[in-house]
């Protein structure tokens, strides 16, 4: 990932309170809310968070009003899964992404603690939470990822023909942030989400959670893992000293209770008082444990003050000092950082003149001199896999196609393969070309569209030299299908002629266990799907109509030569095999 690529979150309330101030009781004041969202937009922030909490305002409402009043700045509204059906939060979110220009991301929280959850009638224990999330995001996922009515049936949510008609703005990637550190937490973090956030740790510890985060994300069967968000309490001063002045004024303040009218609401979400329930609290008393002062500046007591709820640990120093930490943070992996201040309007303001343009300068200047982070990044993509034993891959043979709406096409795909390297994103942007060619009408030669009577098959369109991805078109004759597969590789499929059932399955997290039905979806003539290996897709496609379906797909590798997995859905059983291009090609 480039430098350029950081970006600097902060947070807004809706009233002036914190742990240092008291507030005049006000929960929502409208002018206070606009002015500090405003402040972090003049600042030169990306976005900012929103909130969650049980009796909180709600935060769609303050993200609307916020976007009514400023022009760029990016709104992570947070979620709790569960408090609402997430076929109503698909459309909310996307309602908000739309009226706002296409400036939402969404903030998942599944929950901290029993007694916050038991509050909006959730009375899941902690794993359970986790996997109601995991069927919640593959939800949303796909409403805003594809088109067309859908079903779905799991352990948590069922629906039949659901049919989203509001997509993200422009038809843009609807981002998903996620945060936990738990066994839970990781594993379905690291499938879905696009920013995996933490709170602030020292150094060593946060490159461990990172190569956690790595570690399950290929577990998952990603080719990257999610960008890494750290958040900090910034205290900065003139001077170092004067900032530790401050400090020490700021711990005393939140021990004293001052700010006794925001403490006693952060305690509905973090009791004070007892051993906390969630595993990030946990994680940052552990650290406040082993010492105050942790690397180059980062500060533990006001954590250990507040018994390690939210985002308390400090970065303390002059805005240098401040800058240089960031800066090591994200040396060693982090693609955001999000700072909030106790001071929450003033410090925003000053983080903007004071410290933001040190940090994004020193960025520029990094960009211009290394590269980029490679060596201490773990986005890298994963090397194609291997056949299986007693398999071997065919050569790849390259193809040319004569038919010129593909040929342009082709020429497309493959400069969108340079200029992309985020795989959601260039899917997406293959989605729109291939949409847009299938709207012209062009034929395929007869070919290239035979069906077989016994099995489905696969002619090859376009391959490129060196593998980099290849164009086939896919018959499935009526009533025939596919095996349960994944693709090894990212996929875009669009709909020629005919229409295609699929029906998803959540990937397993190891072999010999059952899959997961995760929903069934119908695409039709002119219509267009992705398929991610960072969504873990696996899937069975079957022609859904009393004709031929005829597929464009478009794959991340040569599809003929790659080795890929199928699924005993009952049993989980995994086979490899390789496909073989032309008729009689079969999986």
């Amino acid at each position: 990932m480039s430098y350029d690529d950081v970006e600097i979150l902060g947070m807004i309330g809706t009233a002036d309170a914190s742990e240092t101030r008291a507030g005049d009781g006000a929960v929502i004041d409208p002018d206070y809310t606009i002015r500090f969202a405003r402040a972090h937009e003049d600042g030169g922030f990306d976005r900012v968070l929103i909130g969650y909490g049980s009796g909180w305002p709600e935060g769609s409402q303050v993200a609307a009003a916020v976007a009514a009043h400023t022009e760029r700045l990016g709104l992570l509204v947070a979620h709790r899964p569960g408090v609402v059906h997430p076929t109503l939060a698909s459309r909310m979110f996307t309602t908000l992404d739309q009226f706002s220009g296409g400036r939402v991301a969404l903030n998942i929280v599944t929950g901290s603690t029993d007694v916050e959850q038991r509050r909006e009638g959730d009375f899941l224990p902690h794993d359970e939470r986790y996997a109601r999330t995991d069927e919640y995001l593959q939800i949303l996922r796909a409403a805003w990822d594809t088109t067309g009515p859908r079903d779905f049936s799991g352990g948590y949510y069922r629906f039949e023909g659901f049919h989203p008609q509001v997509q993200p703005h422009e038809g843009r990637h609807l981002e998903l942030f996620f945060g936990g550190s738990s066994p839970a937490a990781y594993s379905v973090g690291a499938r879905h989400a696009d920013t995996y956030m933490l709170w602030g740790e020292p150094l060593r510890e946060t490159a461990e959670q990172i190569a956690t985060v790595a570690d399950r994300a290929v577990a998952a069967g990603r080719d990257r893992r999610p960008r890494i968000s750290v958040s900090f309490r910034p205290i900065l001063g003139p001077t170092d000293d004067a900032a530790w002045e401050r400090a020490h004024r700021i711990l005393d303040t939140i021990t004293t209770g001052v700010g006794g009218a925001h403490n006693l609401r952060a305690n509905q979400l973090h009791p004070r008082g007892a051993d906390p329930q969630n595993a990030g609290s946990q994680r940052l008393l552990a650290v406040a444990e082993k010492g105050e002062l942790h690397d180059r500046c980062l500060w533990t007591p006001t954590a250990k003050a507040v018994g390690g709820g939210g985002n308390s640990t400090a970065l303390v120093g002059s805005p240098e000092t401040v800058a240089a930490a960031l800066l090591d943070y994200i040396e060693i992996g982090v693609d955001t950082v999000l700072i909030r201040g106790y001071d929450p309007l003033q410090d925003a303001i000053d983080y903007g003149r004071d410290l933001l343009p040190l940090v994004r300068q020193e960025l520029a200047h990094r960009k211009a001199t290394r590269p980029d982070r490679a060596a201490v990044q773990s986005r890298a993509r994963l090397p194609i896999p291997q056949p299986g034993a007693g398999m071997t891959r065919p050569p790849i043979v390259a193809v040319q196609t004569d038919v010129p709406e593909l040929a342009a096409f082709a020429d497309t795909v493959a400069q969108l393969i340079d200029d992309i390297t985020d795989e959601r994103a260039l899917t997406t942007a293959i989605r729109d070309e291939l949409a847009a060619v299938l709207a012209t009408g062009f034929d395929l030669p007869a070919d290239k569209t035979r069906p077989d009577p016994d099995h489905y098959v696969m002619y090859p369109l376009h391959v490129a030299p060196d593998g980099a991805f290849s164009i086939a078109s896919a018959v499935w004759n009526v009533g025939q299908g596919t095996p349960v597969h994944g693709h090894e590789t990212w996929g875009v499929v669009g709909i020629h002629r005919g229409t295609e059932v699929e029906t998803r399955f959540r990937k397993p997290s190891a072999e010999n266990v059952p899959l997961v039905e995760a929903g069934t979806s119908e695409w039709t003539t002119g219509q267009v799907t992705v398929c991610c290996t960072t969504d873990d897709d696996v899937h069975q496609v079957r022609c859904g109509g009393d004709e031929p379906v005829i597929g464009i797909h478009v794959y991340g590798a040569d599809i003929g030569t790659l080795p890929r997995r199928s699924y005993n859905p009952e049993t989980g059983a995994v086979h490899w095999f390789t496909s073989a291009w032309a008729a009689g090609a079969s999986e």
